[in-house]
């Protein structure tokens, strides 16, 4: 005897990926044919300029958050 969030029974539904969410009472089940496992695109490090226009960014953002609060 199976639960109340027992999914399907028959051989190609066990076979596909699938995501169930249950509570007693109700079921969502999220089927998925085809998975994206492609790598990611290698980034490219920050520079030091990159670095630094960061950092500036990072001091002058607070001061005019405050600035805005204010007004």
């Amino acid at each position: 005897m199976g639960s109340d969030c027992d999914g399907p029974t028959n051989a190609l539904q066990q076979r596909r990926k699938s995501v169930t969410f249950c509570e007693v009472g109700e079921e969502d089940i999220f089927y998925v044919d085809d998975w994206d496992r492609s790598p990611a695109a290698v980034t490219e490090r920050l520079t030091y300029q990159d670095v630094y226009e960061l950092k500036e960014l990072h001091v002058v953002l607070p001061r005019l958050q405050l600035t805005r609060r204010k007004s």
